[in-house]
């Protein structure tokens, strides 16, 4: 790479990385205090009620299944009842050092 597409590259490149740990640090907070909402509904013995500005209303999800594509393969089955994805591009941002 050259000295110029360095320069330019490397500030972008150390953006994303340092959002994308915000971006996870952001997820593990929400995922507490997403928590600790629960919580505080299930203590109250509701499921719905609103605070203030805020309507909150735990929704219970129903139970599903998902396709063991191990066992699927095993069986022959997998090419058969697959369907082609289209590809996309993934951008990978580590920090070496």
């Amino acid at each position: 790479m050259t000295k110029e597409a360095e320069t330019k590259i490397a500030p972008i490149a150390q953006k994303v990385f340092d959002l994308r740990a915000q971006k996870a640090q952001i997820e593990a907070d929400l995922k507490a205090y997403e928590q600790q909402l629960k919580d505080e509904f299930t203590k109250l013995g509701t499921m719905a009620d609103r605070a203030g500005d805020y309507f909150c209303e735990i929704q219970k999800v129903a139970p599903s299944k998902i396709v063991d594509t191990v066992k699927l393969k095993a069986a022959g089955l997998f090419e058969q009842y697959s369907k082609d994805k289209a590809g996309y591009d993934k951008l990978l941002v580590k920090k070496v050092a």
